[in-house]
């Protein structure tokens, strides 16, 4: 197996030194006395156009060719060919300048895309039919379709007909039962007469089996009307509070 090790210099100094970090040493050694390097083969690289050219301007901006300066493939100082294009490195590896040249061509590619210099023109409406025109003289007339008598539908054979549909019933609102409503309690009724009521539902069973009226119900009702001390009879002394209470117990139904 063979290998092939190449290396590249823009002077003599910078290949001792390259030579002195690949092989170990000091500067000495390859600046004192001749040193006999080894043979390396470089590819054949095209040369400048001219070396005295323009060497104005330094690195930076871009050439005559409106190519931007490229450190990689382009002379440390920026310098340039009698043309306006930048000048290249020397003993410049092929390779580095290809694809340097490949990237600014697709750059150029992708910023140079073509621009249509007409503007795109809207489609032409479809045109609408007319008539032909009558000749002179002569209304034109549209033309009468032929009269055709209403045809009825019938099944086809072995097919039963369908139903023919009932005539609509009137609606008939549904009977409602009277509906017996709990008796009112009797205009100007005082506090004997509550009290006289009141009693005649206790001894009265719901239909839960217990008393209509309790004294537990009593204290609700006082405890609504903000009574003191929950005492339904604290209405002897406020006589305008006894219809509310009759309201009351007729919306509990225990009236």
């Amino acid at each position: 197996m063979k290998y092939r090790l190449e290396i590249l210099a823009d002077n003599d100094a910078e290949m001792a030194d390259l030579m002195r970090r690949f092989l170990g040493g000091t500067p000495s050694q390859f600046t004192s006395a001749p040193v006999s390097l080894p043979q390396f083969t470089a590819a054949p690289v095209p040369p400048s156009e001219d070396d005295e050219g323009d060497t104005s301007g330094g690195p930076g901006g871009v050439d005559s060719s409106g190519r931007p300066y490229d450190k990689n493939i382009h002379s440390d100082k920026g310098g340039k060919n009698k043309d306006g294009t930048w000048r290249l490195r020397r003993n410049l590896n092929p390779t580095v300048l290809a694809a340097a040249d490949a990237a600014w061509q697709a750059m150029q590619g992708a910023q140079g895309m073509p621009i249509p210099s007409a503007p795109m023109q809207a489609p032409t409406p479809a045109q609408q039919w007319q008539p032909p025109m009558p000749p002179a003289g002569q209304q034109w007339q549209p033309p009468t379709p032929p009269a055709q008598p209403p045809q009825q539908w019938s099944p086809p054979p072995g097919m039963m007909p369908p139903p023919t549909a009932a005539a609509p019933q009137p609606f008939q609102p549904p009977s409602v039962a009277p509906v017996a409503l709990p008796p009112t309690p009797a205009t100007g009724l005082d506090f004997n007469g509550l009290m006289q009521h009141i009693a005649t539902k206790t001894q009265q069973v719901g239909p839960n089996g217990q008393p209509l009226i309790d004294v537990a119900y009593l204290q609700s009702l006082a405890q609504r009307l903000q009574l003191p001390n929950n005492d339904i009879t604290v209405l002897m002394n406020q006589p305008q509070l006894i219809p509310v209470v009759a309201s009351m117990m007729q919306a509990d139904g225990k009236w």
